[in-house]
């Protein structure tokens, strides 16, 4: 499937240079013969000013001859200013209709990933609870509780995972709606990201892995919404989980900005590329190549938090370096809500 897009992005993108080379050489065309009309015509006016020299003086010959240069110099310039006005105009739509074309084979491209990932993932635990439920119906371990036990534990963690994908969907489903509001109240920074961080530290410990925390805010209370800022936590960590091969060590580390509170995510994962690092925000976008391919996932993790962060009138920032790790880093203002009108910040001052 990929390689069909980009087959059919390489034959979009020829068809594209050939009619903007077409254009461009009918417009020099359109030069060339209008500026070889205007020679045709001032050699026609010099000849016939030549017929009729001996009824001027030398004084009206010289003015006469400088009128007809004047104004082949005349249609020149505004063969030229025409000219260079319609081929900035052509390289501007054409510029556009390039960008919109590249931007709508890339947007159709993450949709199909995102719905094999969808697939991908849907389909993982309903084949799980399928073998489980056989095993379960099994006449050799119907008398057996241990082992019944044993396959409902697995069928109920494959129904949570299932509920958590559906969940992320209907997340940014619903925060793709431009009205949506937010149940604002105070809340304190430092409590949330404990309550998140304690069922994941079994989990990094389970990998061998570390998680500092350093709650160094002295006011961590923000206007916020509960729900959706202990997502975007749990996101960011679970991100920094996601992209640590080897044991993950994590900080997690508050600062009084200004007016508002700073919270960073820093792992020593496989870190990102300065590609990569301009897109990670679009909604399902997913790098493709090496060991990032391979983590689960559908693309919205970081298009939530970006949306979200920025409803709350923060701003997300990211630090990272291939094989060094990453680091997002969060502003949140003690204030309320002020709209959508912050920017991510790639620039590691705020």
């Amino acid at each position: 499937m990929a390689d069909d897009n980009r087959k059919q992005l390489r034959r979009t993108t020829t068809i594209y240079w050939l009619l903007l080379f077409y254009i461009v050489a009918a417009l020099v065309w359109w030069f060339i013969s209008l500026e070889k009309q205007n020679k045709q015509l001032s050699t026609i006016r010099y000849n016939a000013l030549q017929l009729k020299r001996n009824s001027f003086s030398a004084a009206e010959y010289t003015e006469q001859s400088g009128l007809i240069e004047k104004e082949s110099n005349k249609n020149t310039a505004k063969y030229i200013a025409e000219g260079t006005t319609f081929f900035i105009l052509i390289l501007i739509g054409a510029g556009f209709v390039y960008r919109s074309v590249r931007r709508q084979f890339r947007l159709q491209q993450q949709q199909q990933n995102f719905m094999m990932a969808v697939t991908h993932e849907l389909k993982t635990p309903i084949a799980t609870i399928s073998v489980a439920l056989d095993a379960i119906n099994n006449p050799k371990i119907l008398n057996d509780k241990e082992r019944i036990r044993f396959y409902s534990g697995i069928i109920g963690n494959e129904n949570k995972r299932m509920n958590a994908h559906v969940e992320n969907i209907l997340q940014m489903a619903l925060v793709d709606k431009e009205n949506f509001e937010l149940n604002e109240q105070l809340l304190d920074v430092h409590e949330i990201i404990l309550r998140v961080v304690d069922p994941v530290r079994m989990q990094i410990g389970s990998r061998n892995g570390r998680l500092n925390l350093q709650l160094n805010a002295d006011n961590a209370f923000v206007v916020a919404d509960e729900i959706h800022l202990t997502n975007v936590i749990y996101n960011l960590i679970d991100n920094a989980i996601k992209y640590s091969p080897q044991g993950p060590d994590i900080t997690i580390r508050t600062e009084n900005a200004k007016s508002g509170v700073m919270i960073s995510f820093e792992d020593k994962g496989i870190g990102m590329s300065t590609d990569t690092q301009r897109k990670i925000f679009e909604k399902f976008y997913r790098e493709e190549n090496g060991n990032i391919h391979n983590v689960k996932g559908f693309g919205l993790g970081l298009a939530y938090v970006k949306t979200i962060v920025k409803k709350h009138g923060g701003h997300i920032r990211v630090r990272s370096e291939l094989g060094a790790g990453s680091q997002f880093t969060v502003y949140l203002p003690f204030g309320h809500f002020h709209g959508l009108n912050s920017a991510i910040v790639t620039d590691p001052k705020v």
